[in-house]
């Protein structure tokens, strides 16, 4: 739904920021926005024609790419719009009730396609300012809706596909500034969301999906080349400074999906979050993506495996992740992080297997939290070399080492936690079957296992016989520590490839 809307919302112009106060007439914008569009590499298409009163007619426009090793084609391709010169020396945009943006093309893999979304508005209002080289557009809309009109695939398995869905009150101003680079910038927001898809496989099986949002903020930053990007080899464009910054924010979003056979519901899925933030940077630095999510709740109902919902809630959660995409003769960071708080699970699901509640009903937890350092081989958004090296079952990446900083598994009453600290020699890949020798050491500490474990054998779940093969093999790499039902466990992986366990050799 975001990518809709933003989609809706910057139909005219790729997205970017902030004003700029001189005149500008209708051949400078038309200028500005062909400029920008070419940004994106392939062949442009489009032709302005002069008409009365300072008027300016676009017949429309499109970009066409053509994919290399003989891959096909691939074109989108925006409807006409007007461009008209107000006295103040800003130029007014005048677009018809209805606008199409219609992406088609012709590949190896999914033959002809074409599919044409169709935006409609209500005291929808777009101006330029500024000057020639440095061109703001300011957008106004009570309300823009979008549908999907006709689309065709050979290769589609699916007889039926409807989409549509409106944005109440978006607002927003976008940049684009042509030096010797092309910088777009762009901030909106907007009231509320909406969206429905429908399909169906013309099998017996139908999806019905729908979704909202109360408000949004949406951030945008692109520095591309001046002239095109070639879309199969980003990495040459990266290396010239070309990056992508976008900062999304989603409040109250809700979706809901139902997933039917033969008319009997196979699955019906809820979920729901108080607020929903995410940001993605891309350069040739590396990409860095991050999501975080409060009070998110989701339910899923499948009455043909399961006696009762699955209900599960958490207050909150965290995601981030951080990889370096360029070549280098020297390693990397690179790190991931995860945090999930306050997860629950519904009385019903418990009561699947804990009646008696002998399980503790605390709120789970999950913390991940691993820092390491790679070498890329190759640029990974050189993607003909990539594909290249795949085929040759070529590793393009080495991974040197890695910081477990903090692991964390807390639920029923147990809890494992771990850190250490690993290197990686890439030269030696026999020791350990195809996998860098590891050297270095992990630390676990374990609580309320054999609490647990007792539990679980009062509750049958566990078998006496199996639960004593269990602690046996946790006899074996753990020890117990102060604290009531505590074991710890000293893991080292040696130079010469042994494992040890508190001293004791396991390999």
């Amino acid at each position: 739904m975001p990518l809709a809307r933003i989609l809706a919302a910057t139909a005219l112009v790729p997205l970017s920021a902030l004003p700029a106060a001189a005149d500008v007439t209708a051949r400078d914008v038309w200028s500005n926005l062909r400029t920008a569009w070419e940004a994106f590499g392939g062949e442009f298409s489009g032709t302005a024609t002069d008409g009365s009163g300072g008027r300016l007619d676009i017949d429309g426009m499109g970009l066409n790419w053509t994919l290399p090793k003989d891959g096909g084609t691939l074109e989108i391709r925006q409807s006409a719009f007007g461009l008209v010169e107000n006295e103040d020396g800003t130029v007014s945009f005048d677009i018809p009730d209805e606008m199409t943006l219609t992406v088609s093309g012709d590949t190896e893999k999914s033959g002809p396609f074409s599919g044409t979304l169709l935006m409609s508005t209500e005291n929808f209002s777009m101006e330029a300012s500024g000057r020639p080289d440095e061109v703001t557009y300011t957008f106004d809309s009570a309300r823009m809706g979008f549908r999907l009109g006709e689309w065709t695939s050979e290769t589609a398995d699916l007889a039926k596909l409807e989409f549509s869905g409106a944005v109440e009150a978006l607002k927003g101003t976008s940049t684009v500034t042509v030096t010797d680079r092309v910088t777009m910038t762009s901030t909106s927001t907007t009231g509320l969301q909406t969206f429905e898809v429908t399909s169906a496989d013309g099998k017996g099986g139908t999806t019905q999906s729908d979704g909202s949002a109360a408000s949004s903020l949406a951030e945008v930053v692109m520095i591309l080349p001046k002239g095109g990007l070639d879309v199969m080899n980003m990495a040459a464009a990266f290396a010239k400074g070309t990056s992508f910054s976008v900062v999304n924010k989603l409040t109250d979003y809700e979706t809901t999906q139902l997933i039917r056979h033969d008319d009997k519901l196979v699955s019906n899925q809820q979920s729901r979050v108080g607020s929903y933030d995410q940001s993605l940077n891309l350069a040739e630095s590396g990409l860095a993506i991050e999501a975080s999510a409060t009070d998110a709740e989701n339910r899923v109902e499948m009455p043909m495996a399961l006696p009762v919902p699955i209900e599960v809630s958490a207050e909150e959660g965290s995601f981030a992740l951080a990889l370096p995409v360029s070549a280098g003769d020297e390693a990397q960071p690179a790190s991931l992080q995860m945090d999930l708080a306050g997860l629950t699970l519904a009385e019903d699901l418990w009561a699947l297997f804990d009646r008696e509640a002998k399980l503790p009903r605390d709120p789970m937890a999950l913390t991940l939290d691993l820092q390491g350092r790679v070498k890329n081989t190759l640029d990974w958004f050189d993607f003909a070399t990539v594909a290249a090296r795949m085929d040759a079952k070529e590793i393009p990446v080495e991974l040197q080492s890695l910081d477990i900083r903090q692991i964390l598994l807390r639920a029923a009453g147990a809890e494992a936690t771990g850190e250490g600290e690993l290197e990686f020699d890439n030269t030696d890949t026999t020791t350990y079957g195809g996998f860098p020798k590891p050297e270095g050491s992990v630390d676990v500490t374990l609580k309320g296992v054999n609490t647990l474990i007792d539990r679980l054998i009062e509750m049958k779940i566990l078998p006496e016989s199996q639960a004593m093969g269990a602690r046996m093999m946790i006899g074996m790499v753990a020890k117990p520590a102060e604290g009531e039902d505590v074991l710890t466990s000293h893991v080292e992986f040696t130079e010469n490839g042994q494992i040890l366990a508190n001293g004791m050799r396991m390999r």
